[in-house]
């Protein structure tokens, strides 16, 4: 039986107590090895070259470098580095301006432990994580605004009614609200999304979506 290779990850962030408490709650799983942590973007580029972590959680507000131009700095010589954006502060701006340097992932820094370990994996497998503020009508957005660029489309085999439950999860519309708009049961939306994540090789709703878009399978509107 093969042993799973333990994830590196990293965190830059300028709190003292916090940087130390989010670091203990990743260590305490062993899936997850912490690589370092810094307490500004002055040191941050030093410190992935001698110990290359698989993911890096990136505080939006630090002294010196904040963590937008550290993502663009950190990214354009370690572009395989899958960053997560962390901050308190969940203004759209700041947002936009993570993940338009190249972000993968956002999360408030108030994230519950199983919500911290679902970023990792998620960008560690998937390539994103975002939480609920990252709307799918945001990512179409940054999408149009920014013209991010876009992965080799894939394609994927979805049957009708699969691309009709992802159309409406890419609206932001909930099991239920799915189920009632198509007349079938929550259940049967449940068995469609999990047929979509197998197609795909996601895990999470947000995940589906962000792939969604990613690869063209769901346009948005110009």
């Amino acid at each position: 039986m093969s042993i799973l290779k333990p994830i590196k990850v990293a965190i830059a962030d300028d709190h003292p107590l916090f940087l130390k408490g989010f670091a203990g709650l990743i260590a305490e799983n062993p899936r997850y090895k912490i690589a370092f942590t810094v307490s500004d973007g002055i040191h941050l580029t030093k410190a992935i070259e001698q110990h290359k972590p698989d993911v890096l959680f990136m505080d939006v507000r630090m002294p010196i470098l904040d963590g937008i131009k550290a993502t663009k700095l950190i990214l354009s010589l370690y572009p395989e580095i899958k960053i997560i954006g962390l901050s308190m502060d969940e203004q759209t701006d700041f947002v936009e301006g993570m993940l338009h340097a190249g972000a993968v992932g956002y999360i408030g820094k108030d994230s519950e432990v199983e919500e911290i370990t679902q970023a990792i994996e998620d960008v560690y497998n998937d390539g994103f994580h975002f939480n609920k503020i990252v709307t799918p009508r945001l990512l179409e957005k940054l999408g149009i605004k920014y013209n991010i660029k876009r992965e080799p489309k894939i394609q994927i085999n979805l049957t009708s009614r699969e691309f009709e439950v992802l159309m409406l999860m890419c609206m932001d519309k909930s099991t239920k609200q799915i189920a009632v708009k198509l007349n079938i049961s929550e259940p049967t939306v449940g068995k469609h999304r999990e047929n979509m994540h197998r197609k795909t090789g996601t895990h999470t709703s947000n995940g589906l979506v962000s792939f969604a878009y990613k690869n063209g399978i769901i346009k948005t509107n110009k």
